[in-house]
Formats: C-alpha cells, structure tokens, sequence
C-alpha cells in the first residue's frame, strides 16, 4: 500500500494477522509568525488583565477582543469555546482559557 508523505501511518494489531491502518493527517509545521492568536477580554475582568499586563511587560502585541463591546467576538467565543468565559487566547481558532495557562503557553512561545 502506498502512502502519502504528508500522513501519519498508526498499524493496530489484534492478534494473529489482523490488523487496521490508520492515516491521520500531518499537522503542518508552522512558525510562531505563522500562528494566528486572538485574545479574548472584558475590561473590568482582573485575569485578563492579569494576562495584559504580563503582555505590556513582555513587549508582546497579541490582538484584543473586548467582547464588552464586540458583539461579533462574543457570539465566536460562546460559538467555538461554547462559553462566555474570558481571559481566552485562540490559537490558530482554538481557545486556551485560564490566565495561568495563557500565560505558561505564551512564555513557552516566546521564550519569556
């Protein structure tokens, strides 16, 4: 069987000449310019300023979505986290809530 180089090939075996293959898609490497990031706040909330400031102190520029006053970047964060819960940073469209955990990934990123 032939494969394609961009997939992942994963051979199950289930006893005596039984098996399954599995392609799975390769994630394709990006860099760190590449990766889209989207962070998702309301003002008064103190972990997400918690995350700004470690942002100002760090020199990093990440868009904010005050979802206050952005009635779209609400209905994204309920649509795709499935709740109105915020500090969120989105990755590439994928939501990491927490501020110790944003920040964690964050300083991982951009060796801080």
């Amino acid at each position: 069987m032939e494969t394609d180089v961009r997939c992942r090939v994963y051979t199950l075996i289930f006893g005596y000449e039984s098996h399954i293959t599995l392609m799975f898609p390769k994630r394709e490497e990006t860099s760190m310019a590449e990766t889209s990031y989207e962070l998702y706040i309301m003002p008064g909330c103190p972990y997400c300023r918690r995350v700004t400031t470690w942002l100002d102190e760090h020199g990093i520029n990440i868009p904010l979505k005050d979802i206050t006053t952005d009635h779209d970047a609400e209905q994204t964060l309920i649509a795709v986290g499935g709740k109105r819960q915020v500090p969120c940073l989105f990755i590439d469209g994928v939501p990491l809530y927490e501020s110790a955990d944003i920040i964690e990934h964050l300083s991982k990123i951009f060796d801080c």
